[in-house]
């Protein structure tokens, strides 16, 4: 079975250095402090620009190649603090015979930093998972990942040859094995996270017109 999700993503040119100061001191505040961080890893995508419909990935750590294709690209809308946002339905298989382009203007190596919150969201109040082991410190330090529920992570993200480094801000809700239509398993995984996070975390500095609402396939075809 496809792993699906429903996604929101911004993106922050890290030239703007107050407005990522202002966010991280947030992302990082709380009762319990994000996975990862320590440990950056690279990812390497195929680049297809005729689509932005289409994320085609090795992520360092994992074997195989990630195929990703969007199903929905206004799944729901929702608000994130002052900004308003859309979630996009998008939904992922690995294959073991698949490779990336041999041509290497037809990939783009991603290098990333990533602070990660998960919060389980089968019950009403969301509730955040303790992190910290794993390759990357991102999996919980007690039992497994929720099979409902939602990552919330914080990001530095860097393409070489491209000018500048930068920021990415992103929500994923995902159900494994659904006991129900999943659509409304997913919708319920953001609209319990969104509360769960502000009640921990505060309120969050405004994403200014500086921010973008982008997916990665559709930043990388940007760069």
């Amino acid at each position: 079975m496809p792993y699906v999700s429903a996604e929101v993503r911004w993106f922050l040119a890290a030239r703007y250095a107050t407005e990522v100061t202002a966010f991280d001191s947030w992302f990082k505040a709380g009762r319990l402090p994000p996975g990862g961080g320590k440990k950056p890893r690279e990812d390497v995508y195929a680049l297809d620009l005729s689509t932005e419909e289409l994320g085609v990935k090795t992520r360092e750590g994992k074997s195989g190649l990630e195929v990703k294709t969007l199903v929905d690209a206004h799944l729901l809308s929702l608000a994130f603090g002052t900004r308003a946002a859309t979630a996009q339905l998008w939904s992922k298989v690995t294959s073991h015979i698949l490779t990336l382009p041999a041509d290497v203007r037809a990939r783009r190596t991603v290098r990333k930093r990533r602070w990660l919150r998960t919060f389980a969201t089968a019950t009403s109040g969301a509730t955040e998972v303790k992190l910290g082991v794993g390759l990357f410190g991102e999996e919980p330090l007690q039992g497994s990942p929720p099979t409902w529920g939602c990552n919330v992570e914080w990001t530095l993200v860097e393409v070489p040859g491209w000018d500048g480094q930068w920021w990415t801000f992103g929500l994923e809700a995902f159900a494994f094995e659904p006991a129900a239509p999943v659509c409304p398993l997913l919708e319920q995984g953001l609209r319990r996270t969104l509360p769960a996070l502000i009640a921990s975390l505060g309120q969050p500095p405004q994403l200014g017109e500086v921010w973008r609402e982008q997916s990665y396939p559709a930043w990388l075809r940007s760069g």
